[in-house]
């Protein structure tokens, strides 16, 4: 009576333990889904941002890029392979998150590097001549456009619409700008005036005649140099 009486407590406490350790298991799976579904969702949206700008980056910000991507399909690799062994994979996923995380940096650092070869030539030549008299009236609407762009160059597109947006107001200010008609000799000019680097030898016929065309000798001076 005593012999099975003690069988029986012990086969209770062994089927505690197992449901211990199956409810252990539980909560680890659940927090591994967790954990993927999040960095499921991180990645994809990676992926998407990649593929909206992967035409305008360097070749060699794609290929750095792409093994980064690798690098992270790899971590879920091994996670998913030690998975039959360790439940619970939350801290692989994190380490994977981590390796997502800066992979967004260089996303974010390759869109601007591309934003800043598509734009500075538009905005420098908006700084050298908005003090024209012909640019006046235009430079509030051409500044708003800088300021449009300016929107894009700490966030790469999200989403198709966005991009397009991009490109259309960068074509709307570069066709602004183009409409103004400055030669290359009369830029070259107003850019060594503007860094107080011209001379006369800068004054071509060419941009002598442009010079003395309407009111724009009063928008800028020549200084001596030391």
């Amino acid at each position: 009576m005593i012999v099975a009486a003690s069988k029986n407590v012990c086969d209770q406490l062994e089927n505690i333990a197992k449901l211990e350790v199956a409810k252990s298991q539980i909560k680890d799976l659940e927090a591994t889904l967790d954990a993927l579904r999040q960095l499921k969702t991180y990645v994809s949206q990676l992926i998407q941002f990649y593929q909206l700008i992967q035409d305008r980056i360097s070749e060699s910000d794609r290929s750095s890029l792409e093994i980064q991507f690798d690098q992270i399909l790899q971590d879920i690799s091994f996670s998913h392979k030690s998975f039959a062994d360790q439940r619970r994979q939350v801290k692989a996923i994190e380490q994977a998150k981590d390796r997502a995380k800066k992979l967004e940096e260089r996303l974010n650092e390759s869109w601007k590097r591309y934003f800043k070869t598509q734009t500075n030539p538009h905005f420098e030549l908006l700084d050298l001549v908005q003090s024209l008299p012909e640019v006046r009236e235009q430079k509030v609407g051409l500044n708003q456009l800088r300021a449009q762009l300016m929107q894009f160059r700490d966030a790469l597109p999200r989403n198709p619409i966005q991009r397009a947006n991009f490109d259309e107001t960068l074509q709307h200010l570069a066709n602004r700008l183009d409409n103004l008609n400055f030669s290359p000799e009369v830029k070259t000019f107003l850019s060594k005036v503007r860094s107080g680097t011209a001379t006369l030898a800068e004054l071509n016929n060419e941009v002598l005649e442009w010079c003395q065309q309407g009111e724009r000798a009063k928008g800028f001076f020549i200084k001596f140099g030391n």
